[in-house]
C-alpha cells in the first residue's frame, strides 16, 4: 500500500516536471513582445482621418482589415495618452488570458465612464463607482455586494412573474401597433423592443413598473435616455476606442457624452429613491446601500438596454426566417403553455432546452458584443509571443463565430448543435457547437468578471420568447443582409418590420 502511495506521488511529480519543462521550453522559444506586428502611431492616425481606410468604419471592420494585414495577433499603439492594445483571434490565447487574470480581473476600455464617476462626479458616486468603471479590490467589494441579488438563481427566479407581466404587456402592445390587415409592425418597432427592455430593467433594477410599453410619455426622462443610448455607444466608441483628444481637452463629443451620463445618473437616483420609500425586507438591489443600488441601476441601463434589445432582435430574426425551427420550438412551448393564459413558473421553464438552444444559436449568428476585453494578470505567452503583465488584450471573437474551423455549416441556424442527450448530440447532421474551442463562444464573458446580468438576460429572453411564440407566428419578409451595425456593441441597422400573425 505504501509502495502504491509513493508510486502515485512519483507520477504526480513526473507530470508536474513535464508541465514545467514544457512551459520553460515555450518561454525560451517565444518571440519578444517588441517583435509583434502592427501599425505605427503615424499610420494609425492617418488611417482614422478623412480619406483614411478606417475613417467612419465600424470597430469590426477595423478588426477585419488589420487581421487581414497582420494575421491573428498584432499590437495597436495608443494615441493621445491611451494605452497600447494587443489584438488576438486565437481562442487558445483567450483561455490563457482568462485563466491567468488573477483575483481582481482588469477590464479597461471605458475610461470616460471612470473619469465621469471618479473625477467629474465623485461627490455623487463616492465609494460606489460601479462594476462598469471600477477595477481591483474596489471592484471586488462592489461585485460582492450585488452578486447575491444578480447572480443567485433563487433571487433571479423571483422575477419570473415580473418579467412575464412585461412580456404580456409587449404582446398587447404588438397587437395595438401592428397593421390590422398585414399584421406587420411599424418601422420603429425597435423603439418598442427598447420599451420592453427598459420596463424589464425597471422592475429588476429599480423595483418600479415604468410601463413604457403602454405609456412612454409618462416617463419623459426615460424616453430621452432611450433616445440617446445609440448615440451614447457611438460616442463611447469614438472617444474611448478611436483616436480622441478628450483626455487633453473637453471636445464637443466629450461634453455630449457627459450630459448623457448625467441623465442616466439622475434617472437612476430618482427611481431608486422612489423604490426605497416602499421597500420591505425583500432581496432587491435597493435593499443594499442606496448609492450602490443607484450605481448598479445605472450600470444596468448602460450595459442592458441596447444589448438586450439586440439580443431579442437576433432571436426574432433567426426564428422568423427559419420557420422549421420556429415550429419545432413552438411545440416545446405548447407543452408547458397549452393555453395562452397558462402560467409560466420556475418549474415549467426548466423544460425549455430547445428555446435555450435557439437563443444561443441566435447570439452566435448575431452576436451582441464583438468580443471580450481584459488586461493580462501576469507575464504570459500568447500565440508564441512573450506578453508582459498589465497588457490590454482585445479578444474579438465575433470574427470566429462563423468560421467553419469552429462551427460546421456556420451560416446556418442550427440550434441542434447546442443540444446533447446522454452525452451524444441529438442530431448527426452537425457536430458539437464547441468542437473547435469552448472559448470561441463566450457571449457574457468568463471568470470572476463574467457579465453580472447574464442570468437576468436569459430570464427576460426565455420569458418573452415563450409568450411570443405561444401567441404569434412570426414572419419577416425582407432581406436580412447587414441587419446590424457595430459601434461598441452590435445594434439593429434596418427597420424591424416583423409580422405577428395570431395563433389559436
Amino acid at each position: 500500500m505504501l509502495k502504491a502511495h509513493f508510486g502515485k506521488v512519483k507520477n504526480k511529480f513526473q507530470y508536474a516536471t513535464a508541465i514545467n519543462l514544457t512551459h520553460n521550453k515555450e518561454r525560451l522559444s517565444a518571440k519578444p513582445f517588441e517583435s509583434l506586428p502592427g501599425p505605427s502611431k503615424l499610420e494609425l492616425l492617418r488611417a482614422f482621418m478623412p480619406g483614411g481606410r478606417f475613417y467612419q468604419k465600424s470597430f469590426i471592420e477595423f478588426n477585419r482589415q488589420l487581421r487581414t494585414q497582420y494575421g491573428d495577433i498584432f499590437l495597436v499603439p495608443g494615441l493621445f495618452g491611451k494605452r497600447d492594445i494587443l489584438f488576438t483571434y486565437n481562442p487558445k490565447d483567450y483561455q490563457q488570458v482568462f485563466r491567468t487574470e488573477g483575483l481582481y480581473p482588469i477590464r479597461r476600455g471605458l475610461d470616460i465612464i471612470q473619469y465621469h464617476r471618479k473625477e467629474l462626479r465623485k461627490d455623487v458616486f463616492k465609494h460606489a463607482v460601479g462594476l462598469v468603471a471600477e477595477q481591483g479590490e474596489n471592484w471586488s467589494k462592489f461585485r460582492s455586494a450585488v452578486n447575491p441579488v444578480m447572480m443567485n438563481p433563487k433571487s433571479i427566479t423571483m422575477y419570473i412573474t415580473k418579467t412575464d407581466h412585461v412580456a404580456k404587456n409587449f404582446i398587447s402592445c404588438i397587437k395595438r401597433i401592428r397593421d390590422p390587415n398585414s399584421k406587420e409592425v411599424p418601422e420603429n418597432f425597435q423603439e418598442y423592443i427598447k420599451y420592453w427592455t427598459i420596463d424589464s430593467v425597471g422592475l429588476i433594477a429599480l423595483d418600479t413598473d415604468l410601463n413604457m410599453l403602454n405609456n412612454s410619455e409618462a416617463h419623459p426622462a426615460a424616453k430621452i435616455l432611450i433616445d440617446n443610448m445609440e448615440e451614447f455607444f457611438q460616442l463611447l466608441l469614438e472617444l474611448d476606442m478611436q483616436p480622441s483628444m478628450w483626455k487633453i481637452m473637453a471636445t464637443p463629443k466629450f461634453k455630449k457624452i457627459i450630459k448623457i451620463l448625467d441623465l442616466m445618473n439622475e434617472l437612476s437616483l430618482t427611481y431608486v429613491n422612489k423604490a426605497l420609500e416602499g421597500l420591505h425586507k425583500e432581496e432587491r438591489l435597493a435593499s443594499k446601500d442606496p448609492l450602490t443600488a443607484a450605481t448598479m441601476a445605472m450600470d444596468i441601463f448602460i450595459a442592458g438596454v441596447d444589448t438586450t434589445t439586440s439580443a431579442l432582435t437576433a432571436c426574432l430574426l433567426t426564428l422568423a426566417t427559419n420557420p422549421k425551427q420556429q415550429t419545432k420550438l413552438r411545440q416545446e412551448i405548447l407543452a408547458i403553455l397549452p393555453d395562452k393564459n397558462s402560467v409560466l413558473n420556475q418549474e415549467n421553464m426548466r423544460n425549455l432546452p430547445y428555446l435555450r438552444a435557439c437563443i444561443k444559436e441566435s447570439l452566435r449568428l448575431y452576436p451582441v458584443a464583438t468580443g471580450n476585453f481584459r488586461t493580462t494578470g501576469q507575464d504570459t505567452i500568447l500565440s508564441g509571443y512573450r506578453v508582459p503583465a498589465n497588457t490590454d488584450i482585445s479578444m474579438t471573437a465575433q470574427l470566429l463565430l462563423k468560421d467553419p474551423k469552429y462551427f460546421e455549416q456556420p451560416n446556418k441556424f442550427l440550434p441542434e448543435r447546442w443540444l446533447r442527450s446522454q452525452g451524444l448530440l441529438e442530431t448527426e447532421k452537425v457536430s458539437a457547437a464547441n468542437k473547435g474551442d469552448p472559448f470561441v463562444y463566450l457571449p457574457f464573458g468568463f471568470g470572476p468578471r463574467i457579465c453580472i446580468g447574464n442570468r437576468i438576460v436569459d430570464l427576460e429572453l426565455e420569458t418573452v420568447l415563450a409568450r411570443l411564440l405561444r401567441n404569434f407566428e412570426i414572419k419577416f419578409d425582407y432581406p436580412t443582409d447587414d441587419m446590424f451595425k457595430t459601434n461598441i456593441i452590435n445594434i439593429p441597422a434596418k427597420p424591424l418590420k416583423f409580422r405577428f400573425c395570431d395563433l389559436i
